[in-house]
């Protein structure tokens, strides 16, 4: 019976091209492209992890320039009336629960909101942000047809952290109130928070707010949010 011999390859030495100490390749078929040693490898892949989660964080900082309103972009907490009801809002974590920010105009409460809108945003979530013109945008949406209509309610729906920012502020239409019912109940069965600003204690905003939808409009936004009064 013939045999065949066989012995195993040995390893390649060589030096390293970056750091210039001598390393074994094991694969002596590919010693011609391993041109460095195993941590100068990890080392370059480190680097080029770190790289690309850098420019990703400066990437969504430009993004954010383009989507923050120039009137909050540069928000400073120490020159806002009431401080310390900033750092409140600031030491909010991400969660199921957001917070409701009810008070008179003029204290910031939407610089607040923004400031912890951007955080969030900043930190890599999804957000969306509904204001006092929202219902004139979903008006356009619907009168587009309602597939246009429901996938605006989506995207508010399914954000990572959704901002209400005086959203009840202006006369509620029937369709729009809908909308945004559907919207915050979704919301909190898939467990998403919502951050609010009102000018209207949480009790009085049932004014604004039809017969139909009040109570459990109110009773969702009450379980879903924790309110924090704005007053000097």
């Amino acid at each position: 019976m013939n045999t065949t011999d066989t012995t195993s390859e040995q390893p390649v030495e060589k030096n390293c091209a970056t750091c210039g100490q001598p390393f074994a390749c094991e694969y002596p078929a590919l010693a011609r492209y391993v041109v460095n040693c195993a941590a100068c490898v990890e080392k370059q892949m480190a680097e080029t992890q770190h790289r690309a989660v850098v420019d990703l964080a400066e990437e969504r900082r430009r993004k954010w320039q383009k989507r923050c309103p120039p009137c909050y972009a540069e928000t400073d907490v120490n020159r806002l009336p009431l401080p310390h009801l900033a750092s409140r809002v600031l030491s909010w974590r991400y969660g199921p629960r957001g917070l409701l920010l009810h008070g008179a105009t003029g204290l910031g409460k939407s610089r607040c909101a923004w400031l912890l809108l951007r955080r969030e945003y900043l930190a890599g979530r999804i957000v969306r942000v509904l204001n006092c013109e929202a219902g004139i945008e979903f008006a356009a949406r619907y009168a587009d047809g309602t597939g246009a209509a429901a996938q605006w309610i989506d995207l508010a729906s399914r954000a990572d952290l959704l901002l209400l920012d005086d959203v009840f502020k202006a006369k509620l239409t029937d369709s729009f109130e809908a909308a945004l019912f559907t919207i915050v109940a979704t919301r909190g069965e898939g467990l998403l928070p919502i951050l609010v600003t009102t000018n209207d204690a949480p009790d009085s905003l049932a004014a604004r707010l039809s017969q139909d939808r009040r109570e459990p409009l109110l009773r969702r936004l009450r379980e879903l949010t924790e309110p924090v009064s704005f007053t000097t």
